[in-house]
């Protein structure tokens, strides 16, 4: 896929939002403040922004799914149930 850099203040009005991924050995958490500190430096007016790891992106990705799975799962649990009674 063909790919361009664009400066962060002309794409943060289009598009919303930036995204930073970092790939860490040992604790996220740990290195966010390093994170952080880094990119103030290297841009003065960049804005504040949250740490998430992958593991948590994820998992908030699939809160849907996991919902809808867990809902049919129910009513086959006690569609079971109802035909194990006889009803």
């Amino acid at each position: 896929m063909p790919m361009f850099y664009l400066p962060f203040a002309p794409a943060h009005t289009s598009r919303g939002q930036m995204t930073l991924h970092a790939r860490t050995i040992g604790d996220p958490p740990g290195i966010a403040a390093a994170v952080r500190h880094e990119v103030q430096m290297v841009s003065e007016g960049a804005p504040m922004f949250g740490i998430q790891t992958l593991t948590a992106q994820v998992d908030a990705s699939l809160v849907q799914e996991r919902m809808v799975a867990t809902l049919c799962g129910s009513f086959g649990a006690l569609a079971l149930l109802l035909v194990s009674i006889g009803l």
